[in-house]
């Protein structure tokens, strides 16, 4: 897909809690499914990482689906 959208992407491992980015680095970050698996005070410190990382300005969006989803269900 990267190839398809002529774009390029680095993929790093780190923890949720210590984002291995600078300051003000993204536009952009999504989580879809993963701040929902963190205990309360790290998803905190995930979330004042989310802030950290991203641009004045920056957009977050989160994907974490209903208890009541077929996701949770199944």
């Amino acid at each position: 897909m990267l190839d398809h959208w002529g774009v390029d992407a680095e993929l790093k491992n780190g923890s949720m809690t210590k984002i291995p980015y600078k300051d003000h680095h993204f536009n952009v970050i999504a989580d879809i499914f993963s701040s929902y698996c963190l205990p309360q005070a790290d998803f905190i410190i995930f979330l004042d990482e989310v802030a950290r990382t991203t641009i004045s300005g920056g957009l977050f969006f989160s994907y974490t689906p209903s208890t009541n989803s077929s996701t949770f269900t199944n």
